[in-house]
């Protein structure tokens, strides 16, 4: 019996051990502190241990040393890493600060009365971003090449608002190549995520203007109107809407009926495409034809 409680005892001793500052700062992340003579002071990498109120607990950390410091915020300015405004209700217990501040008067403890307080652990970046989209995320979303030259990843998101010229669509239409012209939201710094949930996308407009076009007429839904013509144009076959107020004519501009069209005929309409992802679609207001 005796034998078996001095191998426990002698087992006990030779596990090595842990330090209390070693079990509160496993990242092991040194502070910094400096304190002048006016009693002005400066402390990097603050660890949060505990909140009351407005007022937060924290630790200096030195390897395995250690040190306690009470942070009073109310006159202080708080911002995130990246300098966006936060409150001490937004701040985490384990986050790390940076404090600038002066000691307070009549205390026997380290208690400083913060001026500006930095939570460096917050790796969030609101901002505004432009770039081309060069190419699918994964697991999801889109990577964007910001103009600054950087790379981040325009998160999937279904209530993503997307402005294309006049048109307002969802995040199903980006498409790689497209040119942002501004995206707002807040980047995680961390994983470089951007959560967003409006994207203004470039679109030239002026292909969406009306304008003359010339081909082969390759198929005629139908000979009265409205109906729907098929026109190879320059090697690219267009679906031109021909509408009830649709004006058919011949050569010489005078009007004609559609049933005097033959197949293979040249033909030559004008129109606009309405703004959509399909550019060879015309809604057509003339169709002459040149061989009539």
């Amino acid at each position: 019996m005796k034998k078996t409680i001095y191998l426990v005892l002698i087992l006990a001793l030779a596990v090595p051990t842990v330090s209390f500052a070693q079990l509160l700062n496993p990242e092991k992340i040194n502070s910094d502190i400096k304190i002048d003579t006016a009693g002005n002071i400066s402390a990097q990498n603050v660890k949060i241990i505990q909140f009351a109120g407005n007022t937060i607990y924290g630790r200096l950390f030195w390897e395995e040393s250690s040190i306690r410091i009470t942070v009073k915020t109310d006159k202080a300015s708080i911002t995130k890493k990246y300098g966006e405004k936060m409150a001490v209700s937004e701040m985490k217990l384990d986050d790390r600060l940076n404090v600038d501040g002066s000691l307070e008067i009549g205390t026997d403890n380290l208690t400083v009365i913060a001026k500006t307080i930095k939570n460096v652990s917050d790796q969030n970046q609101a901002g505004k971003f432009s770039g081309i989209i060069t190419g699918p995320a994964a697991p999801y979303g889109f990577l964007l090449k910001t103009d600054s030259g950087e790379t981040i990843t325009l998160a999937a998101n279904s209530s993503l608002v997307v402005d294309k010229g006049n048109r307002r669509l969802g995040y199903n239409d980006i498409k790689v190549g497209d040119r942002v012209l501004e995206v707002e939201g807040v980047l995680n710094r961390a994983n470089n995520i951007l959560d967003a949930k409006r994207v203004k996308i470039y679109i030239d407009l002026s292909v969406f203007n009306g304008r003359n076009y010339q081909g082969i007429l390759k198929s005629l839904s139908g000979t009265e109107l409205p109906t729907t013509a098929t026109v190879t144009v320059g090697g690219r076959d267009y679906t031109v809407k021909l509408g009830a107020k649709t004006s058919v004519l011949n050569n010489k501009k005078y009007a004609t009926k559609l049933s005097r069209f033959v197949i293979g005929d040249t033909v030559r309409f004008y129109g606009a495409i309405p703004e959509g992802d399909d550019m060879y679609y015309v809604i057509g207001e003339v169709i002459r034809n040149l061989e009539l």
